[in-house]
């Protein structure tokens, strides 16, 4: 396909680029990346294409609250006349000719202000215009980050987020790739925070609010401390008040009422077992001090406990005098015996 010819009109109507703006993969943001590297020409009507594509599911991401909603109002009824004025002069963005690929720009002053300032932060032009950053802990392992407006995130053990440098002037996008991660946002009513974890989004002015995300097994918790929160899967919007928590795995749904310890305990140092079996207590000793444990038999009781910035050796004494085991602790391996 010779692309070096397309108009923005051609880019609108070609399946391959619209699936990449919708639904990028490996493969194609490799294309399309190098494509535009090697066309500088192009990229102006690359990013003006994939606007109006975007802008076309935003509806359907995000409800905005009444203020926001009024700003955007107050500002297409300042600035319509002189974005006409601007469309006539620059021959490249002709909404005429838009209009008859895409069949759904009725107000071009109301797209306009819509894309340049609620871009949602997970298309080709911001992936152009952002650098992002990846950070990531191992077992035994926690991370305290300080984000460029300020938002304070905490990362719990074999967990993996990616940001940008600076956030854009119309959203604050984290995406969590994997694992458990604390959120105390700075409230800004003009730039949502947005966490992304697979396809579902949760989106916030200002709160603090704990997410656990396992891209293996398909599973997501969503539990909000302080604030209001809106956890968002296509069409469906969930609203989250303090103290409530919503499950996502597969597809189901679950909405429920939490204790904050056993769910956010992990950020300030304590650990919880609330009716765990043995291999479970095991497995989450392994990975919250980043040790192996080699045991050759166990029981089959059901334990609780709580440990606050105690040393593996404290816990390890816990819990063998209610299992009735002995432990011998070299490096990072233990053996109970």
């Amino acid at each position: 396909m010779n692309y070096k010819n397309y108009n923005l009109e051609d880019f609108l109507k070609d399946e391959f680029f619209i699936k990449w703006v919708r639904e990028p993969n490996q493969d194609s943001d490799r294309f399309w990346q190098q494509w535009i590297a090697n066309n500088p020409q192009k990229k102006q009507e690359v990013l003006e294409a994939s606007q109006i594509i975007k802008s076309l599911r935003y509806e359907h991401e995000y409800q905005l609250e009444e203020a926001a909603r009024n700003e955007i109002i107050s500002n297409i009824l300042g600035n319509v006349r002189q974005i006409q004025k601007e469309q006539v002069q620059q021959s490249t963005f002709n909404y005429t000719r838009v209009a008859a690929a895409i069949t759904l720009l009725l107000v071009s002053g109301l797209l306009f202000w819509f894309i340049n300032n609620y871009n949602d932060g997970n298309s080709p032009e911001t992936k152009l215009s952002e650098q992002y950053i990846t950070k990531s802990t191992i077992a035994g392992q926690r991370l305290t980050i300080t984000l460029s407006d300020g938002s304070k995130i905490k990362l719990n053990t074999n967990t993996e987020i990616s940001f940008p440098e600076k956030f854009s002037d119309s959203i604050r996008l984290v995406k969590v790739l994997k694992g458990e991660v604390f959120f105390e946002v700075t409230k800004n009513k003009h730039k949502p925070f947005v966490v992304q974890t697979g396809d579902i989004k949760t989106r916030v002015l200002g709160t603090s609010f704990n997410v656990n995300y396992s891209k293996t097994a398909q599973q997501l918790n969503v539990a909000l401390v302080t604030g209001k929160v809106q956890v968002i899967r296509g069409d469906s919007i969930h609203h989250l008040v303090p103290s409530e928590m919503i499950h996502f795995e597969d597809e189901s749904v679950v909405k429920s009422n939490f204790d904050p310890l056993p769910i956010t305990g992990w950020k300030d140092g304590i650990l919880v077992f609330e009716k765990v079996t043995f291999i479970e207590a095991i497995a989450r000793l392994e990975e919250w001090y980043g040790v192996s444990i080699e045991y050759t038999k166990h029981n089959d009781g059901i334990y609780s406990g709580v440990f606050e910035n105690e040393s593996l050796e404290n816990v390890l004494e816990g819990l063998g005098f209610t299992t009735d085991f002995n432990y011998e602790l070299k490096n990072k391996k233990v053996i109970l015996k």
